[in-house]
This record gives C-alpha cells, structure tokens and sequence, in this order.
C-alpha cells in the first residue's frame, strides 16, 4: 500500500507515521470546515483530540437533523 501511493504520487518512498500525522491534521480541519464528524467505528476517530464521546454525541446529533 505504501509503495503504490508513493508511485502515484511520483516519491521514493512513504511513512506511515507522516501520512497518519497528516491524515488526523486533514479529518481535524474538515470536522471544524463541515460540521460533521466521522464515524466513531474508523481507527483515526480515537487518535483524534476531541474524543470518541464527543463524536458520539456529535453523531447522535446529526441523526435527529433534517
């Protein structure tokens, strides 16, 4: 998996530790941009500040919107 993204992306090479930092950077800034959150099941959600109850309550929320 590492190997095919850092081909597409025309780099040597990859880390997982970077591209997991980044991930949490990018599903940080889009959670604040959209006002959704992601799913409480996704391994990121536990690496994120917030907490996993407030993405469950967050979640809960969003059922009862329209």
């Amino acid at each position: 998996m590492w190997r095919a993204l850092a081909d597409r992306h025309g780099a040597q090479v990859t880390c997982p530790i970077y591209t997991g930092y980044h991930l949490r950077t990018v599903a940080e800034v889009a959670c604040e941009a959209v006002g959704r959150v992601i799913d409480a099941q996704v391994p990121l959600a536990r690496k994120l500040p917030c907490g996993l109850e407030f993405i469950r309550a967050r979640r809960r929320e969003e059922s009862l919107s329209p």
